[in-house]
Formats: C-alpha cells, sequence, structure tokens
C-alpha cells in the first residue's frame, strides 16, 4: 500500500500539479481546499505527509494540524522561504520547508525526509518505552544498600509465591523494587498489577480488588486480582485499607482464594502479593488500625529501601539515567549540569528522595534556555536550617560520569583536607596518579 500525502491549498493549479508529481513518485495524493476541510478528514484518512500552501500556513494551523494527525510529517509550501518565520513554524510543529514552484526532483527529497523523520521518531518512541521500562525495573546505584537490596530481590525472585513487604519513605523507590521482584521471577510474563490503596476510599477499594460483581470477567473489564491472575499484585501503601478489605487479603493470603464481588463463589488465586508501606505497620498494630495476624502474613520476606539521603553515592548514576530518560520523553536530549546545579544536588535534603530529584531535574529540563542546566533551573526548595553538608567520603570519583561533577567533587574534596593531595586522593577512592590527571585536566592548582 502506498504512502498517502495531503496537499492543504486553495490553489487548483498547484493543487493538480502536486497531485501528479506525488502519483509519479509512488504516493497517494490527497486534497483539500482550506484548513478546515483538511481537519475534518484528518484521522480517518491518516496522511504520512502534509504539505500546507498560502495563508494557512501559519503557525497556528501547524499546530493543529500536528494535534489532529500527530504521526504525520508538516511541510509548508511557499514561493520566498526567507519571508517565512521559520522560528515559530518549527516550533509550532513544522519538520521541512519546501520552496515552490514545485519539482519532481525536490518532491522526492522531500518525501525522503519526511519518512526519514517518520523512522527517527518511532524509534525515539521506542528507545523511550524501552528506557523507561528499564528504568522502573532497574535498582540504579552503586551503594552498600543497593547492592545488598539487589541481592535480596536475585533470592525473592526465586521463591515466585512468598509474599513481600517493601518498606521505606515515599518516592524512595519501593514500586521500583516490586517490579525488579516481578522482572526477576518466573512470574515476568505474566501481568504485574499497580493498586495505589491510598488514592482511593475503602468502597472504592474494594470494588477495584475485587469487582462490583460475582460474574466479573478477567481482563480489563474486571478486577485487580482477576487482572493478577498469574502474574504480581503489588498493593503500594497498604496502611490505607480498611477493616473488611484487611479481612479479605488475609483470606487471599491464608487460603490462596478470593471471592469476586461480595457474593460469588471462591476463587483460587495463582499470583504473588507484594505489599508497601510508607509508615511503620508495627505502630499502626499498636493503635488497632491494622490486623497483627495479616501483617505477619504480608512480612513473610521484607525490603527496607532506604532514602536517597542515606545513598548520596548514588546520585550520579540516578542523575545520569534520569536526564537520559527526560530527554527522550521532552524531545530535549543532551542536557547536562551546570557545577553550581551538581553542587545543590550533592547539598540538598532530598525528602522526598527519587520522586523529588525526578522532578527537580525535569525542572530543570524544560526552565533551561540552553543544553545546561544551572542551580536556579532546578527550583530547589532549600530545608529548613539550610543545605546539608556533603559526607565526600561516600562519593567515589569513579562513579561519576557527568565531567562536571568530577570537578565539583575534586574540589570540594581537596577543600576538606586542606589541600594534601595524598588524604585527597585516599578520600576519592584513587590513586596520586589518577588525581594528578584530573587536577590538569581541570586546571585545579589546589
Amino acid at each position: 500500500m502506498s504512502e498517502r500525502v495531503l496537499i492543504i491549498t486553495t490553489d487548483g493549479g498547484l493543487r493538480s500539479r502536486f497531485a501528479s508529481l506525488a502519483e509519479g513518485q509512488g504516493w497517494r495524493p490527497m486534497e483539500a481546499s482550506t484548513l478546515r476541510d483538511a481537519l475534518s478528514g484528518l484521522r480517518a484518512r491518516t496522511p504520512q505527509v502534509l504539505m500546507i500552501e498560502g495563508a494557512d500556513a501559519n503557525p497556528e494551523a501547524i499546530a493543529l494540524l500536528v494535534e489532529a494527525c500527530p504521526q504525520a510529517a508538516v511541510c509548508v509550501l511557499h514561493d520566498s522561504l526567507e519571508e517565512l518565520d521559520t522560528e515559530r513554524l518549527f516550533e509550532a510543529g513544522c519538520q521541512d520547508l519546501l520552496e515552490l514552484p514545485l519539482s519532481a526532483p525536490k518532491l522526492q527529497l522531500a518525501f525522503a525526509r519526511a519518512l526519514r523523520n517518520r523512522d527517527v521518531r518511532l524509534e525515539a518512541d521506542w528507545m523511550r518505552q524501552e528506557l523507561d521500562k528499564s528504568r522502573r525495573t532497574t535498582l540504579t546505584g552503586r551503594s552498600r544498600a543497593i547492592l545488598r537490596i539487589r541481592d535480596q530481590v536475585q533470592r525473592i525472585a526465586s521463591t515466585p509465591r512468598t509474599t513481600v513487604l517493601v518498606t521505606g519513605e515515599a518516592g524512595s523507590g519501593k514500586e521500583r523494587v516490586a517490579r525488579a521482584i516481578h522482572q526477576a521471577s518466573a512470574r515476568a510474563a505474566r501481568p504485574f498489577v499497580l493498586v495505589a490503596c491510598g488514592l482511593s476510599d475503602p468502597e472504592r477499594l474494594e470494588t477495584l480488588l475485587y469487582g462490583q460483581h460475582s460474574d466479573a470477567p478477567p481482563g480489563p473489564l474486571g478486577c485487580a486480582l482477576a487482572n493478577a491472575e498469574g502474574g504480581t499484585l503489588y498493593l503500594s501503601q497498604i496502611e490505607h485499607i480498611g477493616a473488611n478489605v484487611q479481612r479479605r487479603i488475609l483470606q487471599l493470603l491464608q487460603d490462596r482464594t478470593w471471592t469476586p464481588g461480595e457474593h460469588g463463589e471462591d476463587r483460587l488465586a495463582d499470583l504473588r502479593v507484594i505489599a508497601s508501606s510508607n509508615v511503620d505497620l508495627t505502630r499502626l498494630v499498636d493503635e488497632g488500625r491494622f490486623r497483627e495476624d495479616l501483617l505477619y502474613r504480608l512480612n513473610v520476606l521484607s525490603v527496607e529501601v532506604p532514602p536517597l539521603r542515606e545513598r548520596r553515592e548514588d546520585l550520579p548514576d540516578l542523575i545520569h539515567e534520569e536526564l537520559e530518560l527526560l530527554g527522550l520523553q521532552l524531545g530535549r536530549p543532551g542536557k547536562s549540569l551546570a557545577p553550581d546545579a551538581i553542587e545543590a544536588l550533592a547539598q540538598h535534603g532530598w525528602s522526598g528522595n527519587l520522586q523529588e530529584l525526578h522532578n527537580a531535574l525535569e525542572r530543570g529540563a524544560l526552565a533551561a534556555s540552553g543544553h545546561v542546566i544551572t542551580r536556579s533551573d532546578l527550583g530547589l526548595i532549600p530545608p529548613a536550617g539550610g543545605t546539608l553538608p556533603v559526607n565526600t567520603d561516600q562519593i567515589e570519583l569513579e562513579s561519576f560520569h557527568l565531567r562536571h561533577m568530577e570537578e565539583v567533587v575534586i574540589r570540594r574534596a581537596l577543600q576538606s583536607t586542606r589541600g594534601n593531595r595524598s588524604e585527597t586522593a585516599r578520600l576519592l577512592g584513587v590513586n596520586r596518579t589518577t588525581l594528578y590527571n584530573k587536577l590538569r585536566a581541570y586546571e585545579i592548582d589546589g
């Protein structure tokens, strides 16, 4: 099936010439005399290329076309490209400019560029999805805490039925741990179903888990327990579930059965339950707000995720990962950090943990006027009492992938040792020769 191209112009003669040239290139030409006509049928016709000429070839029209048909490449035709506000056109989503009059070679090159750009976009989308999938199941870092958790994940993954309780502060990465366990287990090919217990009222949560009716079908129209069959059910913020759901979850863990709706027939459950909590569940037990027998059933195996402030040596790898992912997600690759931004990230308290780090870097990537993100771009809110000192003996020089990070860490290490290069090398975990090479590279007198 040949590729489709839509020409939008009030000039009937141009539409006719264009159709003839496009057919000669093996494309299926379509025509629209106005922007309104084009927009009315765009979604049904789904062309691969849109070419627009005349008064409608303005940034506002380009934005509407991109919104209506995002998979298509938009090209502006004009008899004098110098008269166009090309910057605004490209900002609106235009991908190519073609000067009139049309010729077969000119059109052939435009089609080739459009298809190449489409392939690049598709590849970028695929890379974005793969990177995001990897990010959600990868425990990034080199700290002892992360190495310990990776070892725990592998051991837990070998027991695909055992219930797991993951604890840690909000935003510390508990969902990552749960997904990593699922991905490393024999259940990896089956669904991973997340139920955010803290986002629903008790009645709504019960419906999400068990369905509204006993004959609820499996799959997206059913309920979480049916959807998770064969895979993993992840109950995030389980401290929020009410007494009735606690009772029903206990039945699930004890008998490996569950009841659809409220009065259906019991079903066998082939799944693993992973629960997570931001709070100390034993305190809730003492307060009478959480069942003690349920806590025992949940806490067969446990993983404690430390806060980011306790594993600062993981910051360089996490920052590198986040910038790479944000470059794909936002379409702004190649972002790097200015020295003042690196120092701000290193000194920050990170009460919001990984989520706060992600938000700061996303904010910085959007706010930065160029490729370099500065301290002010990050918009970090300093903790009460000022910034926190960096424990530099936790940071190994070789773990830093961004060039500016090395310079900042070396300068801070020299300050902390009062210029003692032997002590600085020991502090950074490198030999003196490596340190001297770095000092020369960054023109540091020490």
